[in-house]
Order: structure tokens, then C-alpha cells, then sequence
């Protein structure tokens, strides 16, 4: 017994010298660097604990900067410009009631949530201080705006019109793209020789037929509340969707109201041409080429819908970086050279204005998902049958509805009202989910381009110039010439979404 005391006295000892020896071993190799290293790797880990821990409060203070941001700005997309004094006054007299409502009902839900019988948290109530005074911080904002009215507006001025000028939005998921390059698609459009009706269409209608692609955010929402869907599944029917929509628009703007005979280069002229004019653009691709193989083989993050918003970015910036160097070493070898405002200004503007563009449309999305709430708490959705006996007649209510969603609520806060509602009523109806899907993705879009809103004609509004606008309004013609910026881009999305709707309904309906 004695003995074999010993024996584990002696191996208890032998580890522990051990243990001695290799920590005397790690201490050594404890560097500078490597204390430096672990300082840095320690802070971002309890930087990104307070993140999560922290991310409720956080977003709403994200919320509420950005979108006081986009108030102070003036970021807001109304129905028309203004123009006037009272088109000033008249919209943000409005917005600032608007927000004053929200400030009260925030007020008021912190009331009622104190006054409860259930007992609220420590955190719960801070959340609550939060939003209030966010929203009151909301309103001082829109209340400043008020009173510092722009120096080149006109006096005078319509109230009818000036009701016209009031936001009836901030953005939405094909609207940010119509945002960020709807301009220069207009630009080159009008320089190749379009008219500016179909140049103002296919600004419009740009933003619209890319929301069925990779890595759009709406489809991973979609998938995210629906268990029945994958984004490989959304993503790859997407495809499909994208193609019949961007040749639907190809040949109704070939077709209706062509004014000219085709005129194509012959392809020994016009391939030089086209590499000629392809040839600036080579170094941005190498950019984010490179930035997608520096994540891919550095940090083994491949691009997919999940990383884009963490790549994206990262692109951005790089690109500004080329920029910078590009322009800077060739500073005088041109006449022409783009004025360059630097780097540290130019990523400074950019993150301006995707901090207002962020705060619009984070507020646009909470304030959808809010209508939302309120049309599913008002139980309208019962009055319909809970499921159809033909998939057809009810894939043609599903049609009416989606569309008319997207005609009034950001994509985002509807798609969480349809996954709550109608989605279900389509399942039980014999409609497949995928398809489903697909048929609410076009059906938004062809809302997002339908009067009365038309948000996606208020962007473009918005991005080529009220003067660009109002010059088109001037061309005479017939009712489709004066109105074609509006009619082509339904007759596309229009004759897609039927076939999206009923054609697949053919080979699995009964």
C-alpha cells in the first residue's frame, strides 16, 4: 500500500515538473509580437461578445442614427420634388407629425408595458428609453429641417401640388440599385441615342429584374421564415426567372413603339469597339476578383448570399483604394482626368450616404413590418377560405394580393405579412412553395412599378434629375409615347408575372 503511495507521490511530481518545463518553454516563446497579437485577438473577441450580448440595443441606436441622418439630409423619395416654399412646408410639417406620432406611441408602449402586471426587465426598459429617445431625437430633426427651408426654392406654390411633394417612402430592396446606378444606366442609355421615356423605363424597370439572384438578402429572408424553401432551391429557379424577365423587357422595348429600322454594326466593328470600351473596366474586376480570392484562400470565406454583406463592402473600399492610386499617378498626364476629392473624403462621402440609405431603409423596414402586425392583429385575412379546391383560381388571388402588397409595403415587411397569411392558404391550395415564392418575388416588383407609388419611378425621379423627368413629359405623341416610361415596364413585368403565375401550374396542378 505504502508503495504504491509512493509511486503516485512520484508521478505527480514528474508532471508537475513538466508542467513547469512547458510553461517555462511558452513563456519564452511569448514575443512582443505574439503579446501584441493576443491583445488584438482578446479585444475583437470581447468586442464581438458585446455584440451579441448587446445587439438589440445597438440596433436601435443604428436605427435611429441612420435615420435621423437621412431626415437631415433630406434623403426621403416623394411623389414629385420640391419645388416651392409650401411644397417645403408642406412636407416637413407632415414628416414632423408623422414622427411625433411615433414618439407618442413609443411613449406610450413604455407606458402600458410598465403599467402591466407582468414585471419588466432591467433590459427591457432600457430598450424601451431607447426608442423614445430616438424617435424624440426623430423629431427634432424633422422639426429643424422646418425651419431651415433651402434658399433656392420659389415662393409661392399649389397645396394640391405641395401634398404631392410629402415622402411616401425611403426605399426598398430593387430601389437600392436603381439608387446606386440608376443614373449612369439612364446617362449611357440617352448617349447611345434612346429616347428619354425608354431610357427612364429601363432605369425603372433595372432595379427589378435582379431581385431573384444571388445574393439577393430578400431570398434569404424568404427561406429563412419559410422551412418549405432553401435559397439553393430560390436561387436556382431565380435564374430561370431573371432570364424570362430581362427577355421580356428586351422585346417589348424592340417591339412596341419602335420609331427606327435596326441598325446593327457589323460584328468586325463593333467587337473592337466593345473590348475597346470594356478595357477601363478591367482593373475594378481585378479588384474584387481579388478581394473574393484574398477571402477564399486567406480567411476561407467563399462569396455566397451569407458573406456578401461582409465582402461587398470590403470591395467598395477597395475599389476606392485603386481609385486613389489610379488617379493620383496619372494627376496631369490628362486633360480630362475625373476630379478626384482624395481618399479619406471620398470614402468619408460614401459612408454618408450609405448611412443615410441605410437609416431609410432600415426605418421603412420597421415601420412595414408595424403595418404588418396591424393588418395580420386585424384578422382580415380570415374572411378568406383557409385553402382553395383549385390551385388556379387560387394562384389568381395570389396574384391580386401580392401585387397589390407591393404596391404599398417595403418587400421586407410584406414578405413576413404573406409567410404569416397568405403563404399558407397557398400550400394548402396545392401550390408548390417554390413556386409560390417566385410568383411573390415578381409580383412585388411589378407593384414596386405601379401607379400610385411607383416606387421605383420615384427613384429614378429621384437619382437622373427632376429636369430630365419634366423634359420627357414634355414630348408630345400619342398616349403610349407620353406614358411609355410607365406602360413598357408593366406590359414586361406584366406578361412575366402570368407566366411565372400560371405556366408551371400545367405540368403539377390537377
Amino acid at each position: 500500500m505504502s508503495c504504491t503511495f509512493r509511486r503516485a507521490i512520484e508521478r505527480s511530481v514528474l508532471e508537475c515538473q513538466s508542467d513547469h518545463a512547458n510553461f517555462d518553454e511558452v513563456q519564452g516563446k511569448l514575443t512582443p509580437g505574439v503579446k501584441a497579437y493576443r491583445a488584438v485577438e482578446l479585444f475583437v473577441a470581447d468586442l464581438i461578445a458585446f455584440g451579441l450580448s448587446a445587439q438589440r440595443y445597438l440596433l436601435a441606436i443604428l436605427v435611429m442614427l441612420c435615420a435621423i441622418t437621412a431626415t437631415l439630409t433630406r434623403h426621403h423619395a416623394p411623389m414629385r420634388s420640391m419645388e416651392t416654399r409650401l411644397d417645403y412646408t408642406v412636407s416637413h410639417t407632415l414628416q414632423t407629425v408623422a414622427n411625433a406620432m411615433l414618439l407618442g406611441s413609443s411613449a406610450i408602449f413604455r407606458q402600458s408595458s410598465m403599467g402591466s402586471t407582468a414585471s419588466i426587465s432591467a433590459e427591457e426598459l432600457l430598450l424601451h428609453n431607447f426608442w423614445v429617445i430616438g424617435f424624440a431625437c426623430l423629431t427634432l430633426a424633422s422639426l429643424y429641417r422646418l425651419f431651415r427651408a433651402p434658399e433656392h426654392l420659389a415662393q409661392g406654390g399649389r397645396l394640391g401640388q405641395a401634398f404631392l411633394a410629402v415622402p411616401t417612402a425611403y426605399t426598398g430592396a430593387s430601389g437600392i440599385f436603381v439608387i446606386a446606378v440608376g443614373a449612369v444606366i439612364y446617362s449611357e442609355l440617352r448617349a447611345a441615342g434612346a429616347r428619354r421615356h425608354l431610357a427612364l423605363a429601363a432605369t425603372a424597370m433595372s432595379g427589378s429584374l435582379g431581385v431573384v439572384l444571388r445574393p439577393c438578402l430578400l431570398v434569404v429572408v424568404i427561406a429563412y421564415l419559410n422551412r418549405e424553401v432553401t435559397t439553393d432551391e430560390l436561387f436556382g429557379w431565380g435564374i430561370w426567372v431573371f432570364v424570362l424577365t430581362a427577355t421580356m423587357f428586351g422585346v417589348v422595348a424592340m417591339s412596341v413603339n419602335r420609331q427606327g429600322a435596326f441598325n446593327l454594326a457589323p460584328t468586325a466593328e463593333a467587337f473592337p469597339a466593345s473590348v475597346k470600351a470594356l478595357w477601363p473596366l478591367l482593373p475594378y474586376a481585378l479588384v474584387m476578383v481579388g478581394v473574393v480570392l484574398l477571402y477564399r484562400f486567406a480567411l476561407d470565406v467563399k462569396m455566397d448570399e451569407f458573406s456578401a454583406p461582409r465582402l461587398l463592402p470590403v470591395m467598395m473600399l477597395a475599389i476606392l483604394v485603386y481609385e486613389h492610386v489610379s488617379l493620383k499617378s496619372r494627376r496631369g498626364r490628362a486633360t480630362s482626368e475625373v476630379q478626384h476629392q482624395g481618399l479619406e473624403r471620398s470614402i468619408r462621402s460614401a459612408t454618408n450616404d450609405t448611412t443615410a440609405e441605410i437609416g431609410a431603409l432600415l426605418l421603412l423596414l420597421g415601420l412595414s413590418v408595424s403595418i404588418g402586425g396591424v393588418i395580420e392583429r386585424s384578422h382580415i385575412m380570415e374572411a378568406f377560405p383557409q385553402a382553395f379546391d383549385s390551385a388556379w383560381s387560387a394562384m389568381l388571388l395570389m396574384v391580386v394580393i401580392l401585387v397589390i402588397l407591393g404596391m404599398i409595403m417595403d418587400a421586407f415587411g410584406a414578405v413576413i405579412l404573406v409567410t404569416a397569411t397568405v403563404a399558407t392558404i397557398a400550400y394548402a391550395s396545392g401550390i408548390h412553395p417554390i413556386h409560390f415564392w417566385m410568383v411573390t418575388l415578381v409580383a412585388f416588383e411589378l407593384g414596386y412599378l405601379s401607379p400610385p407609388v411607383a416606387l421605383n419611378h420615384l427613384l429614378t425621379r429621384q437619382v437622373v434629375g427632376e429636369s430630365e423627368v419634366l423634359a420627357a413629359q414634355q414630348e408630345g405623341g400619342t398616349f403610349y409615347q407620353r406614358y411609355e416610361r410607365i406602360i413598357m415596364p408593366l406590359i414586361a413585368m406584366g406578361i412575366s408575372l402570368l407566366l411565372v403565375a400560371f405556366v408551371p401550374l400545367l405540368f403539377y396542378a390537377t
